[in-house]
C-alpha cells in the first residue's frame, strides 16, 4: 500500500466515524464528490492546504492522516493534549533565523507562544525589496495589526543595542506568495502543536516543483529544528556513518548514539 493509498483509508475511516456522506466532506472541503472520493482511493495526492483542512474538519492530528504508527499511539492513547490556541494573540515573542536559499540570504521569523513555535514568516534579507536587518538582532516581537478595512499585516519589532525599538512593516508583503502560501500552511500545523520533529518530517516529505523552493524548504526545516526536544528520536533515519537507526536530536543538530557521528543544518 502506498502513502495516498494509506492516506485515502484514513479520511474514509475518520469520516465514518463521524457519519458523514462523501457528498457533506465534498461540501466542506469545497471539492468535487469526485475528488474526493480519489482522495479516499489513493487516486489522487492532497495538497498541502486540503490535507491541513481535512485535518480540521475531521478534529484528527496530521500524523493520523498520514497514518503515522506514533500518531495511532496517541490516538489510542488520549493522553492529555498539549493545549492549542486556535486564536492567534496579537503579540508573540519570536526568533530570528537565517539561512540560505541558492546562494541568496534569507531570515526566518518563528513566533513563539510559551516558548513552542506557533508561526514562521521567511523572506530575503539584505535586499531593496527584501529585511533590512541588523545580524545582531536574532530576537524581536511579530505583532498582527488590522486596519479599518479589516486586512491584517503582520509587523515585525525589535530593540537596538541601545534599547530602541524598530518596527519593520508588512512583513507579508516583502514575501513571494508562493513561498509566503506555502508557510501559512505550515504555520497551521504549528498552531495545532504537531510536534516539531514531525512537523519537520511533514515539511521533508513535501513534494514541490522547482529546486529554488525545494531549497527554500530544506531552510524551513533548519530553522525548525532548533526548537525540537534534546534526546528526541529521528525515526526512520539512519546514521550516513555507521548505517544505524540511532540518531538523536541535540541542539537543533543530529547526534548518533551508536558512534557519535554529528550532522547540523
Amino acid at each position: 500500500m502506498n502513502v495516498d493509498e494509506r492516506v485515502g483509508q484514513n479520511i474514509r475511516k475518520y469520516r465514518m466515524a463521524y457519519n458523514m456522506t462523501l457528498k457533506e466532506l465534498a461540501v466542506l472541503l469545497h471539492k468535487s464528490v469526485s475528488t474526493v472520493s480519489k482522495y479516499e482511493k489513493g487516486d489522487i495526492s492532497l495538497d498541502m492546504s486540503t490535507f491541513v483542512e481535512l485535518s480540521r474538519i475531521l478534529k484528527v492530528s496530521p500524523l493520523a492522516i498520514i497514518g503515522d504508527e506514533t500518531a495511532k499511539e496517541e490516538e489510542e492513547c488520549r493522553c492529555k493534549p498539549p493545549q492549542v490556541v486556535e486564536v492567534r494573540p496579537k503579540v508573540l515573542e519570536a526568533d530570528v533565523v537565517r539561512f540560505q536559499n541558492n546562494k541568496e540570504k534569507w531570515v526566518a521569523f518563528v513566533g513563539l507562544l510559551d516558548g513552542h513555535p506557533y508561526e514562521i514568516f521567511t523572506g530575503l534579507q539584505d535586499d531593496e525589496e527584501g529585511i533590512l536587518l541588523p545580524k545582531s538582532v536574532t530576537s524581536g516581537r511579530i505583532i498582527k495589526n488590522v486596519d479599518e478595512d479589516g486586512n491584517k499585516h503582520y509587523d515585525f519589532q525589535f530593540e537596538n543595542k541601545r534599547g530602541y525599538k524598530t518596527t519593520i512593516e508588512g512583513l507579508s508583503e516583502k514575501f513571494n506568495k508562493e513561498y509566503w502560501n506555502y508557510a501559512k500552511l505550515i504555520s497551521g500545523v504549528l498552531r495545532w502543536r504537531m510536534p516539531i520533529d514531525r512537523v519537520i518530517k511533514l515539511v521533508d516529505s513535501l513534494q514541490l516543483d522547482s529546486e529554488s523552493i525545494n531549497t527554500w524548504k530544506n531552510g524551513v526545516e533548519r530553522a525548525l529544528k532548533k526548537y525540537v526536544t534534546d534526546g528526541t528520536k529521528a525515526d526512520g533515519q539512519k546514521c550516513p556513518n555507521c548505517g544505524h537507526e540511532t540518531l538523536v536530536y541535540q541542539e537543533g543538530c543530529l547526534i548518533c548514539k551508536t558512534c557519535g557521528a554529528s550532522r547540523c543544518g
